[in-house]
């Protein structure tokens, strides 16, 4: 059953193979330029050129980055508020700590500064991501590294819709609802919806499987949105390859970098894997 906008999570999957690595390199040389740049500024105006070897006492371990997840105003909810049997141990808590951390930092600060709540749970099953109200509930074990970062970054995408992109309660209603609450007309999101959909339970006249980046999004207007974005921020390069197929595809797409992301764009890999245009997975995390 479709999990809608607002109060609800989903069981996401989105892999993020092609990208996970440059993402952590990424944000490793964002730390250690920040790090560096007080002291950049003090030598150049002593006329003293900086040896690159400074580079390498900036702290980029995986404790590092455990830490900084603490500092950047999402509070950390204990894993047994969600499951009684959750188990961490030092290394496992410490390695999803920095995957978190990492994840969150690639994407924009008025995205992740909409996320209020963070609760890492380490058991062996259980729903892999719930998202929804500011909160994101997360499983940190029996996963791959893309798999945490993917299921966050998706996850992250309720949050954007449902927090970021709001609307006004005087507004006129859309015509779509989350449960039976109605959606603002004047929600940007409403837009995107509108590309694919009636109503959060009916789809327009016209479409096919083409039109969503997976099955999954094909569920309802809310996962469309969700598996999109994360589709976007984690597999940029293959999206592209994919939106020659679908005009609806390529208006979602368009959407997400101008409405969403401000006009950046992700991926721009010549080497990104090619993809078969016209197949679309169950969902994202299988490619």
């Amino acid at each position: 059953m479709p999990y809608l906008k607002r109060l609800t999570g989903i069981l996401a999957t989105i892999a993020a193979f092609a990208v996970i690595s440059s993402g952590s390199a990424t944000s490793k040389v964002v730390e250690a330029n920040s790090a560096l740049a007080t002291g950049q500024q003090r030598e150049a105006s002593a006329g003293i050129q900086i040896s690159k070897n400074v580079l390498n006492k900036a702290d980029t371990s995986e404790a590092h980055f455990a830490a900084q997840l603490d500092t950047i105003g999402v509070n950390l909810i204990p894993g047994t508020e969600h499951r009684k049997d959750s188990h961490p141990t030092a290394e496992s808590s410490t390695h999803c700590k920095a995957l978190a951390y990492e994840a969150l930092m690639e994407l924009p600060p008025e995205h992740r500064n909409k996320l209020q709540y963070l609760t890492l749970f380490y058991t062996e099953d259980g729903r892999r991501g719930l998202g929804g109200t500011g909160g994101i509930v997360l499983r940190c074990l029996n996963e791959t590294d893309s798999e945490v970062i993917g299921v966050l970054t998706h996850e992250m995408g309720h949050i954007v819709d449902d927090g970021y992109l709001t609307g006004t309660n005087s507004a006129p209603a859309s015509g779509f609802k989350d449960f039976s609450t109605p959606v603002p007309g004047d929600d940007p999101s409403v837009l995107y919806y509108k590309i694919s959909w009636y109503s959060e339970s009916k789809a327009r006249a016209g479409g096919n499987a083409l039109d969503f980046v997976s099955g999954y999004a094909s569920s309802d207007p809310f996962e469309d949105f969700a598996e999109t974005y994360a589709f976007y921020r984690l597999h940029g390069e293959e999206f592209r390859q994919l939106i020659g197929t679908s005009d609806r595809l390529a208006r979602k797409y368009n959407f997400m970098k101008r409405i969403v992301f401000g006009g950046k764009e992700f991926g721009n890999d010549n080497n990104a894997k090619k993809v078969d245009a016209y197949i679309r997975n169950y969902d994202v995390t299988v490619l």
